[in-house]
């Protein structure tokens, strides 16, 4: 029986130290933890006897853990496997004195049975092997005793014998379970503590948010602590609407080099996560159910971070948002623009961020703005105030004058129709129409008289929408009119709006770089060319005003006048006062509500206008008033597009003191006519030269102040305009004979010369002399091509064109481009301040925007046309009359009827002009 008994003993320690051999296994080499949870085999083992000795050396693993998948319940059956051999008589001794050590030792760590009393019973694939050996070295669970005798080999020991060693094998059961459960749960915690580092890393390395979230405990606000603490901890515990905030914070986009400041995130998810409102959705579709953790436990808000960075990887293009990067961020409404200021400060100094250490960029954070969500705090602002109360009475008046002008309009039609129904001829009664024929019988005047509307009700009916409607869309127009005027103003508009729509956006430019390469290309010169189409509107202003002046007086024959010099200042004030009243009301008007619309956007946009019109309107309002903003720089210029209207109006002045001076000595007026336009060539030519200017389109942005907006600069094609006037009304009677091949040869050479202001120089590779040259002389160059357009549409050299141009589809339309111009820019910023996010430089987005600013633009216009310049336009025209003592009885009729007449046939610029024009 012994012999018997050590034989299985020495099996049992063969095959244990074969196993331990080829696996290789040792305690010194654990797996890590995941092979030790995933695995169903667990790592195996050896004690040695001496170690066994000393009580602070206990290590004890699990050879096999067998888990019944069907009652969920787990048993083991543990072995313990010793190196040292003894005598074979002196087995089951050993057995003894290691379980007894064993369970001396667990007395020793005070290890209580209680903890340990669902503890699984491990089997050993050796025992397993070796399944006759004896059943006093197995301990069976308490929940899950097995029984033994289902084993078909197994040998059930004698009942002493179990009783002697039960006891010691379940104390090493407990304790070899409880000591690798408490090893286990350590190395648990430290690779749960380490994978738990590694991502706070990753995530503050990649994630401004939840960097500026551990950073909370430096915040002044206790609640914003609080809150940046329960952030924190819920991103690391992936809690939903904490990710949802992450998500909708911004991170680093790619395009950095070329241009890609914009990290905003989304303002809209990051607000939405409050709300509970279901997503109105096919019910069938399958959804992710929401959960408490879906909500944040407190209310969260959208802030912009606005970071200065130092790098020269990225393409600079000389634009102001080019050094500014914009993050958003979102974060709980409890924290403060200034702690966030804080907070994202040392989190951007102390380079947390990966890609600050990627593309070596020092980030310095100027300021902060937390969005607001309610509207309430807007239409509190004084500004607001008074621009509602504007609108409001506008409104009333043109309600009210609307219906008081129908009513009179329908009366005298009625009173009209009366009469005209028992007019008879020959005894018979006959029918009229009025649209054609209007038959004033006797006693008629007399009625309708008493139907002329008082002084306060003619004021109303100057706003009536019915009235101002009918003028601006009558397009019938005198057999004398330059009807092609109106076809270069609406397509010359549609230029300018382009070309708006672009300027305006790059503030919003994800890749400000790429537009810039597509700018080079050779047909898009359209639009990086594109200060041209300001020249154009020159040109027409100009030689509207010489025209209408030449028509009403020949400066030959007023000559010969006798020389009335303080009627001749009248005549210059008069005039001014008369457009200046007719300019000034609607673009008073739009100060306000630019001033108005960049306040609101300021505070709530995701997005930033680096043009700060709520800021530099009401501080430099008054130079707008008095049409001398553009002598200043353009930083410190209120609405940057008023810039043109000043200029227009220092031309008009100079272009009235110049035609008046012609009816009185008309060669000095000539003489400074051409001199001033050589002073443009020549200034424009060595400013030029002196700055080193090359036109290219970083420098066009940079050289604003310089070049473009100064009035001795780009007076030359307004002069031009006026000359063309002279020549057209006053020498040539808008009549030019030409010969066939001279027709051709001057339609080959003009229109030539205006594609080579606007291509040749695409390439920009040009030296500095011819840089001078030509932007010296291509602006008045431009001006003699479109004059050449109008000398040839009016005197039948260019019956094709001039049908073409005088489309009348076009006349109402040009009516309305000086509120087109006004209202355009600011149209294309609150389209591009309303979106979430950048815009992309490609040509079909570009393409796209400007389609939808132009429709916008121009139903915009139409409105405020109706609102704000149809009924000044009638009210200076009536004012006017009156204080000149020109209006009385029948006449003022026929000078209001004439006044509407008017309303819209005037450029850009809004002189209004006669049916002519």
């Amino acid at each position: 029986m012994k012999s018997s008994m050590l034989a299985k003993v020495l099996f049992v320690l063969c095959v244990a130290g074969v196993s331990h051999f080829v696996n290789g296994d040792d305690l010194s080499n654990e797996t890590s933890d995941s092979s030790v949870s995933e695995s169903p085999i667990a790592s195996r083992s050896i004690i040695h006897p001496g170690d066994l000795s000393n009580p602070n050396i206990v290590e004890v693993k699990n050879l096999s853990t067998i888990h019944d998948s069907e009652n969920i319940n787990s048993y083991s059956l543990d072995q313990n496997v010793f190196t040292h051999e003894r005598n074979g008589d002196q087995k089951l001794k050993i057995v003894s004195e290691s379980a007894h050590v064993i369970s001396e030792l667990a007395n020793t760590k005070k290890l209580s049975s209680e903890k340990i009393g669902s503890t699984e019973v491990e089997q050993s694939s050796t025992i397993e092997a070796g399944n006759d050996l004896d059943s006093g070295i197995q301990t069976i669970s308490n929940t899950n005793k097995p029984d033994v005798s289902e084993h078909p080999k197994a040998t059930k020991a004698q009942p002493s014998q179990q009783l002697r060693y039960t006891s010691s094998a379940q104390s090493s059961t407990s304790l070899k379970t409880n000591v690798a459960s408490s090893s286990t749960e350590k190395r648990t915690r430290r690779t749960s503590s380490s994978r738990s580092s590694s991502f706070s890393e990753k995530l503050k390395g990649w994630q401004p948010l939840y960097g500026i979230g551990r950073l909370g405990r430096e915040a002044s606000d206790a609640k914003c602590r609080k809150e940046l603490q329960e952030l924190v901890e819920a991103i690391e515990n992936e809690k939903v609407w904490a990710l949802k905030a992450l998500d909708a914070s911004g991170t680093p986009e790619p395009g950095f080099f070329y241009g890609n400041n914009l990290w905003i995130g989304s303002h809209f998810q990051c607000v939405d996560i409050s709300n509970r409102k279901p997503f109105e959705v096919n019910k069938n579709v399958p959804h992710a159910a929401p959960t408490p953790y879906d909500y944040p436990p407190f209310q969260m808000a959208f802030a912009m971070v606005y970071a200065r960075h130092n790098s020269t990887l990225q393409q600079h293009t000389q634009l102001p948002s080019e050094w500014t990067v914009q993050l958003g961020l979102c974060i709980p409404k409890s924290c403060s623009s200034d702690d966030l200021k804080h907070l994202s400060k040392k989190y951007f100094s102390e380079d947390n961020l990966e890609f600050q250490n990627i593309y070596k960029v020092k980030l310095d954070v100027l300021d902060v703005k937390k969005l607001r969500e309610d509207a309430g705090w807007f239409f509190m602002l004084p500004k607001t105030i008074v621009f509602s109360v504007i609108v409001i009475i506008t409104l009333l008046c043109c309600i009210v004058g609307t219906i008081l002008d129908v009513r009179r309009h329908n009366k005298e039609k009625n009173l009209i129709s009366g009469h005209n129904a028992g007019i008879t001829m020959n005894g018979k009664r006959i029918t009229t129409n009025i649209s054609t024929v209007e038959l004033v019988p006797p006693g008629l005047d007399s009625e309708l008289s008493n139907l002329e509307p008082r002084s306060l009700e003619k004021i109303l009916v100057c706003f009536s929408v019915y009235s101002n409607t009918k003028n601006l869309m009558k397009t019938k127009l005198s057999s004398d009119s330059i009807g092609c005027i109106h076809g270069l103003r609406f397509l010359g508009m549609l230029w300018v709006i382009g070309v708006h729509s672009i300027f305006y956006q790059v503030d919003f430019f994800k890749d400000q770089a790429v537009g810039f390469r597509v700018s080079e290309e050779f047909f898009s010169q359209i639009f990086s060319n594109s200060t041209y189409c300001v020249d154009t509107y020159l040109v027409i202003s100009g030689f509207l005003v010489g025209y209408l002046y030449y028509k009403a007086k020949n400066p030959h024959e007023e000559m010969k006048k006798k020389i009335n010099c303080i009627g001749k200042i009248n005549e210059f004030f008069q005039m001014y006062i008369n457009r200046y009243l007719r300019l000034t009301p609607p673009y008073i008007v739009l100060i306000i509500f630019a001033d108005c619309i960049h306040t609101y956007y300021k505070y709530s946009s995701s997005l930033t206008s680096f043009e700060k019109q709520d800021q530099l309107c009401e501080k430099y309002w008054w130079r707008n008033l008095l049409y001398i903003n553009n002598l200043y720089p353009r930083s410190e210029m209120c609405l940057s597009w008023s810039w043109y209207l000043s200029l227009d109006t220092q031309a008009f002045m100079v272009a009235i003191a110049l035609l008046i001076l012609s009816t009185v000595v008309f060669k000095i007026a000539a003489a400074f006519t051409i001199l001033l336009v050589l002073v443009n060539i020549v200034a424009v030519s060595m400013k030029t030269y002196s700055i080193g200017y090359i036109p290219t389109m970083d420098e066009q942005f940079a050289q604003l102040d310089a070049i473009y907006d100064l009035p001795w600069h780009r007076i030359g094609p307004y002069l031009i305009g006026v000359i063309t006037a002279y020549f057209l009304k006053v020498r040539l009677q808008n009549k030019l004979s030409l010969q066939r091949s001279t027709r051709i040869f001057l339609w080959i050479i003009f229109p030539l010369l205006n594609l080579w202001i606007i291509f040749t120089i695409y390439t920009r590779q040009i030296s500095i002399e011819y840089s001078a040259f030509y932007m010296g002389t291509s602006r008045v160059l431009w001006g003699i091509g479109i004059s050449w357009i109008l000398i040839a549409c009016c005197t039948g050299n260019a019956p094709l064109l001039n049908k073409f141009l005088s489309f009348k589809g076009f006349i109402p339309l040009s009516r309305m481009t000086y509120c087109a111009y006004l209202l355009n820019p600011l149209t294309a910023q609150m389209m591009f301040l309303g979106s979430e996010t950048g815009f992309t430089a490609v040509k079909a987005s570009m393409a796209l925007s400007i389609c939808a600013v132009s429709l916008n633009t121009f139903y915009m216009s139409y409105l405020y046309c109706l609102m704000f310049e149809c009924p000044f336009v009638r009210l200076t025209k009536m004012a006017l009359a009156k204080v000149m003592g020109k209006r009385s009885g029948t006449q003022s009729n026929r000078t209001d009827d004439q006044t509407q007449k008017n309303i819209g046939d005037k450029t850009n610029n809004n002189i209004t002009t006669n049916e002519n024009s």
